[in-house]
Order: C-alpha cells, then structure tokens, then sequence
C-alpha cells in the first residue's frame, strides 16, 4: 500500500481552507455590495419621492394660488401652510415669503419654499425654492372707487364712496380716489344727497382721454385678455334675473349654470369660491333681487337695478347705469359713462372695496403666481 507523504496531505488540508476562505470572502463581498446597493437603491428611490413631493408642493402653490396667498402678508413676512402627504405617503410643507418692499401696487413677489418628505423618514428630505410675481391690474383693482372717461351722473340719495381706514386692505397698497375722470369730463351731482365721498373725491387723470385704459389695464393685461378668459358668456342685449348660487345635486356648485355668479353672501355655500369671468357681448341688464361675484366685462351698456348687488371689479365698455333700492356695487368700477341713483342706504352705490376686488381678481384666474424669468427655480442644501 502508498502512503501519501505527509507535506503533501498538510498541503491539501491548507489549500480547502485557503479555498473555505476564499469563498466565504467572495460571499462576503457580494453580500455586503449587493446590500450597499439595496441601501443606494432605496435612499434613491427616498429622495425622488422627496423631490417628487417639493416639486408638488411647488406645483400646487402655482395652481392653487388663490387658496394659499395670504392677502395681509407684508412685505418680508412669511406664512407656513399645513403639511399635505401625497398618495404614497410623501409628504410636503409649504413656507411663502414676500421679498418686495411694498412700494408698488402693481408688483408683488415671493419666494416660495417647499421642502418634501419620503413617507415620513427623517434623513430623505428635499428643499426646492421658486421665485415667482404676482402683477395686479392698477387700473382695475387700485385706482379708484370708479373710473370713469367720459361723463358722471350721480343723483338721488346716491354715492360713491371709499372705505374707511380701519376696514382691511386684503394687500391692495394704493392711494385711491372715489371717482377718476378723464380730464374735462363732467361730473354732474344732481340731488343734495348725491355725494362723492373719499380723499381724494376726484382725480383727474390724464391717460383717460384716449382708449389707453382698455388697452393697457396695468399687470401687462387688456380688456381683450380679460375677455378671452371669459368663463360664462353672454349674447348682446342679455337680460338676466334671479342670479345667484345654485347646486348642482348634493353639495356641489352648479358651475356651468350661466347664472350661477357665485355666492358672496354665503361663506358656507359650495359656490362661495366660485368666481367667474362673465363676459357680455353687447348691451347687459341685470335685476335684482340676486347677487354675483368674479369679474364683469361689459363690451356696451350695463344697467344694475331692482336690488342687484356685485362684488367684484367691473369693466364697461360703454355706459354704467346703477338704480334702485339695495342696487350696489362692491369692488371698482372701469366705465366709459356713468349714471348712479336711486338709495343708496349710506353705504354707497358704487364702494371701493379691496377684498372684494382681491377675491375676484385672483379667484377667477386674473391675478395668479408666474415664475420670474431667467432661473427662478433652485434646489437648496443645508
């Protein structure tokens, strides 16, 4: 029988532990890295569902403007909106800043901040920022109670008149008048209890004398824009009544009912933020009782009568005729003529009111948050 040297039995044991070894540290390696890629894989995933959730954030700020502007926030403050968690369970928090120094009333600007949360896990967060302005119409919202081009006719216990200091501003910074004229145009109070009420009363202003005003509302905006947004249109020579909020089954607002102007006197209503564009291809007529809210373009004549109340900016191409019991106008008015009387009830026909002029504006979609140009976007690290 042939015995293995011993050297050589020594040297196979060494080599299947060598071999042991060897394998063991590859399965090691391979483990570890394909645990290392799991973690790279998931922390991935985590902070695309962060970013995914900041950018919504972003997202819904823009789309959603009228919901998270706050109308009193002064210049450098900042407002924090709720947490909102996405379907997944991400999650966001929105911060707006106003970066502008208040001075104009035409431009305002903000940074918006919105930091997103992978389902909640403390180390995957992300924070986007976006530059963005918001341009008001001057002409529409933060001139005066009226402006009218051609000729004021106020009579009966009828007035036009400002609100005093102490109501709010909804962030509407401007010096306004009661009654903006073109220069020359008449201005005729023809009952001793016709009144002109604010400071200043009147304006005269210069640019009124021409079409300028249609063409150029301020924020970049004309009448042609505002009536190309238009949500409800009507045909020339329209005469409407009973308008006011209507559901459309359940608790839901009946939007398409072209009557259907919103619900300014029902804060509880499915139609309080319901604010159209309603645009009137000639001559309009509208009678009380009811009541609307949004934006009203008039390309003729508008008469108001038998209680009718609107809040919100009006713009008439032609004249605008106010008359009647209860008949008021709450926000501003842009005419070629006007023509008030009737009782006004000492709180004016025509009332300058800011947040009602606020609420239309932004929302119907006029005024909304757009991205400054060039590079407003960022993504911040701490």
């Amino acid at each position: 029988m042939t015995r293995s040297h011993p050297l050589v039995a020594g040297f196979a044991l060494l080599a299947t532990v060598l071999a042991l070894l060897v394998i063991g540290a590859v399965t090691t390696a391979g483990y570890l890295v394909s645990v290392q890629a799991y973690r790279m894989g998931r922390g991935t995933l985590e902070a695309n569902g962060a970013l995914y959730a900041a950018e919504s954030g972003l997202a819904a700020s823009l789309t959603n403007w009228a919901d998270v502007w706050v109308a009193d926030l002064a210049p450098g403050g900042e407002t924090v909106l709720p947490v909102r968690t996405l379907g997944g369970g991400d999650a966001y928090e929105v911060r707006i800043q106003r970066t502008d120094d208040g001075r104009s009333a035409a431009l305002q600007s903000y940074l918006i901040h919105s930091y997103g949360r992978a389902r909640g896990i403390p180390g995957s967060a992300r924070h986007v920022s976006l530059a963005v302005k918001v341009h008001w119409p001057v002409r529409v919202c933060c001139s005066a109670a009226a402006t009218v081009l051609h000729r004021a006719t106020i009579e009966g216990v009828s007035a036009l008149v400002l609100p005093d200091a102490s109501e709010p501003s909804c962030g509407l910074f401007a010096t306004v008048a009661a009654l903006s004229m073109g220069p020359g145009a008449p201005v005729e109070l023809l009952a001793g209890e016709a009144a002109i009420e604010g400071d200043p009363s009147i304006r005269v202003d210069p640019s009124l004398a021409d079409v300028a005003p249609w063409a150029d509302l301020g924020g970049g905006l004309s009448y042609e824009d505002l009536a190309a947004q238009a949500t409800v249109e009507l045909a020339g020579g329209s005469s409407l009544g009973e308008i006011g909020p209507r559901r459309a089954g359940g608790d839901r607002c009946a939007a398409g009912d072209p009557r259907n102007w919103g619900a300014p006197l029902e804060p509880g209503h499915a139609c309080a933020t319901h604010f159209p564009i309603v645009h009137a291809l000639g001559d309009l007529r509208v009678s009380g009782p009811g009541s609307g809210q949004g934006v009203l373009l008039v390309d003729g004549d508008l008469t108001m009568d038998e209680g009718f109340e609107f809040f919100g900016p009006v713009l008439v191409r032609g004249a605008a005729r106010l008359s009647g019991e209860g008949t008021r106008l709450r926000g501003a008015l842009v005419a070629g003529e006007l023509w008030v009387a009737g009782a006004g009830g000492g709180v004016g026909v025509v009332r300058y009111d800011p947040c009602a002029v606020r609420r239309g504006l932004v929302g119907s979609g006029v005024v909304r948050a757009r991205p400054l140009a060039g590079l407003p976007w960022m993504e911040l690290f701490r």
